[in-house]
């Protein structure tokens, strides 16, 4: 399962967004990890590692995809 993540301006803070830092994960711009937004993809179809979150942001990322999937409150 693959989350979304966009460097659009956020607007409201939602418990299901993760905000990432220009240069965190190699981002070249400030973003989130949109935890609403999941799909499934076939592995083939990761040709290369981009980046990779720190453990503490991925806690994060853990929480969030929690929140948003009904397992386990804030």
């Amino acid at each position: 399962m693959v989350a979304a993540i966009s460097s659009a301006a956020v607007k409201k803070a939602y418990p299901f967004l993760v905000l990432l830092a220009q240069g965190e994960a190699g981002l070249s711009k400030a973003g989130f990890v949109n935890c609403s937004q999941l799909v499934t993809i076939d592995q083939g179809r990761l040709l290369q590692l981009i980046g990779k979150l720190e453990a503490f942001k991925m806690s994060e990322v853990d929480k969030a995809l929690a929140y948003e999937l009904g397992l386990a409150p804030l």
